[in-house]
């Protein structure tokens, strides 16, 4: 079996992602509305942030990645390649190039996960006065 791609073309309901296997069009790319549903619909875009490439993200990941890894870092890789799709034509990602970003992502998801939240303890300390008064 060849390396998986993925077609983005757009048709009369909107955008279609296809699984490509070996140059064969294997099937439709699940949007894994059982993971999160971030359109009502499930529909995919791209070439924006929102709800539509939200769901492209994960979907695209979750095909691609186990389900928990996908859920961690769709939100960064629809900000970082999902974001620079083309709307008006198109598009094909290849297992290559998602791995790439990946790579560039993951370092970065982990740095942010040691960074402590910032505010918690402003506001946990908030509460806790309104709660004396």
């Amino acid at each position: 079996m060849g390396s998986t791609s993925y077609e983005g073309e757009r048709g009369p309901e909107g955008l279609l992602v296809y699984v490509v296997q070996g140059g064969i069009r294997v099937r439709q790319l699940s949007p894994r509305l059982d993971l999160v549903k971030h359109t009502p619909t499930g529909g995919f875009e791209c070439g924006f942030k929102g709800s539509g490439p939200s769901q492209l993200a994960l979907a695209l990941l979750a095909d691609h990645l186990e389900d928990d890894e996908a859920l961690e870092l769709h939100l960064a890789f629809r900000d970082r390649v999902i974001l620079d799709l083309p709307r008006d034509r198109d598009w094909c990602l290849t297992e290559g190039h998602i791995d790439v970003e990946l790579k560039a992502l993951r370092p970065l998801r982990a740095q942010e996960q040691k960074r402590p939240l910032l505010g918690y303890n402003f506001l946990r300390r908030g509460f806790q006065s309104l709660a004396r008064h």
